[in-house]
């Protein structure tokens, strides 16, 4: 399932990257049953990997649905889905645009560990 993909990625991808990246090739697979919060998981593994070993219409994917889930999010996963795009050095300006209506709409019911922690 996506979910049992997105777990085992996160466990993974930290000591071997081979196999990190062909769990991530099969989010492909497993699109339609995509969370925000599975992507999430993905996202968050996924900034462990270096670069060239990110297959790109995985990361497309990961990241669309990150962002149609940011709204939705709770503080802690706002600030897990920042960290991860600040590791993968994101720059698109739809994405960070996104990013920052999100926490705009959050930033009152987040505690200032959680503040801190996004932005440090």
């Amino acid at each position: 399932s996506a979910k049992d993909l997105a777990y085992t990625m996160q466990a993974v991808v930290a000591w071997n990257h081979d196999l990190g990246t062909k769990l991530l090739n099969q989010v492909l697979r497993h699109v339609l049953a995509l969370t925000p919060q599975d992507a999430l998981r993905c996202l968050r593994a996924v900034g462990q990997l270096p670069e060239r070993a990110r297959p790109p219409a995985a990361m497309v994917i990961i990241t669309a649905e990150v962002l149609r889930g940011l709204r939705g999010f709770a503080p802690p996963e706002l600030c897990h889905a920042l960290q991860s795009f600040a590791r993968l050095k994101a720059q698109e300006p739809e994405l960070l645009q996104s990013l920052g209506e999100a926490f705009t709409l959050k930033r009152k019911i987040m505690a200032p560990k959680q503040l801190s922690v996004a932005f440090s």
